[in-house]
């Protein structure tokens, strides 16, 4: 759940400010809610498409200068909710068609841009449908709000050649939310500090009782991703001394095997590294490209190399800590915070940050100082980190 204060206009995990101490309002977004901070170039491709878009106003005027908000939504490539203000705003996504970044604005979107004449609003005389095509042509290509009689606005359409798709419709409105001040990160994680450092120390806590209760060696599992860096972190604050383990598929962007050379070596641990060669180029020939369910080189790119490794370099009783979050998948929230390893005897695995956000994550990183070691891909774009498959 991510709340708004409206005061300070920054986001929150939890539901009162940290700075003000004002309640703060929820922001619904799209489930399962995992929203992250816009970084430099998530802004960058913002700014650029809604400029490109609607004019050059068309920035400052619908989005501000505040912090920004990405949350995942559906659709054929990349798709993000866009929240500022504590306001969904619009949708920024991939366009397969034009192959370009598009900003379809939603509600509050496109109120601030017909305030400023920067959108064009076409009067409809009954309640439009989600996929009803109106036989009108308004602009040659681009968006159109909708309005009723009374001016208010219930939906945005996009122009087709066969006249205006109806998107999305909602409520009608008619009053416009004004742009507010400009929030930092810093602002930001001040407004979030103390929630966050109650997370992470309840996380320490936790890997220190399992591992306790558990015993034999501890591994952290690592894979160049934010996620693990913060579970990394975390495990060394509990007190504990792991081991870090790293699977190179053979199809790892280079900026991430240099990231985890670059970690384990800044925090002093020892690093295990799987090795799994050329074994995807060879499957490659036999299974054909992988996909999104024919997964097949996630069990010989990289289950059968860490296996491998667990077997020669480790021994007994191992409890490995993973850098996973329910949001991230039902399989992930359906897994719960601590589970048996049945490939590995004797072996369990833990994630002491299932139920944190993308926000949680980028706050802890920002607040333990850490965004020098975060995987550079991150600030080009990335919202995951994952083999080049």
């Amino acid at each position: 759940m991510v709340y708004w204060c409206l005061a300070c206009n920054v986001p929150l995990v939890e539901a009162r400010c940290g700075i003000c101490g004002c309640e703060a309002v929820e922001v619904r977004l799209f489930r399962p809610e995992d929203p992250r901070p816009a970084l430099e170039t998530d802004t960058k491709i913002l700014r650029e498409t809604v400029e490109k878009q609607f004019g050059q106003q068309a920035f400052k005027r619908v989005i501000g200068n505040g912090v920004i908000l990405l949350n995942r939504v559906p659709y054929a490539d990349a798709g993000y909710e866009v929240v500022g203000d504590g306001l969904l705003l619009g949708h920024l996504f991939y366009d397969m068609r034009l192959l370009e970044w598009r900003f379809k604005p939603l509600r509050m979107g496109c109120m601030r841009l017909l305030e400023d004449g920067l959108m064009e609003s076409v009067k409809v005389d009954q309640k439009p449908v989600k996929g009803q095509t109106l036989r009108l042509k308004k602009i040659d290509r681009g968006y159109v709000a909708l309005r009723d009689d009374s001016g208010a606005v219930l939906g945005v359409a996009e122009q087709m050649d066969d006249g205006l798709k109806v998107l999305n419709v909602w409520k009608p409105i008619s009053e416009v939310e004004p742009v507010r001040g400009g929030a930092s990160i810093g602002d930001f994680l001040r407004a979030n500090e103390n929630a966050i450092r109650a997370e992470a120390s309840r996380a320490a806590k936790t890997i220190y009782k399992v591992h306790g209760r558990f015993g034999g060696e501890l591994v952290v599992s690592y894979s160049g991703g934010k996620d693990s860096l913060a579970v990394l972190s975390l495990t060394l604050e509990a007190g504990l001394e792991p081991k870090l383990l790293f699977t190179d598929t053979g199809i790892e962007l280079p900026e991430t095997v240099s990231n985890v050379q670059r970690v384990s070596s800044k925090f002093g641990v020892e690093a295990l590294e799987a090795q799994a060669g050329e074994a995807f180029w060879r499957g490659l020939d036999s299974y054909g490209p992988p996909a999104r369910g024919y997964r097949w080189c996630c069990k010989t790119c990289k289950l059968i190399p860490t296996l491998r490794l667990y077997k020669s370099r480790l021994s007994g009783r191992v409890l490995t800590v993973i850098g996973q979050r329910a949001a991230e998948s039902k399989a992930r929230r359906k897994r719960g915070s601590v589970w048996e390893n049945y490939w590995i005897t004797g072996s369990m695995n833990m994630t002491p940050i299932g139920g944190w956000s993308m926000l949680h994550v980028w706050l802890y990183l920002w607040m333990k100082k850490l965004e020098d070691l975060v995987n550079p891909l991150y600030f080009e774009g990335f919202d995951r980190i994952g083999c080049y498959t």
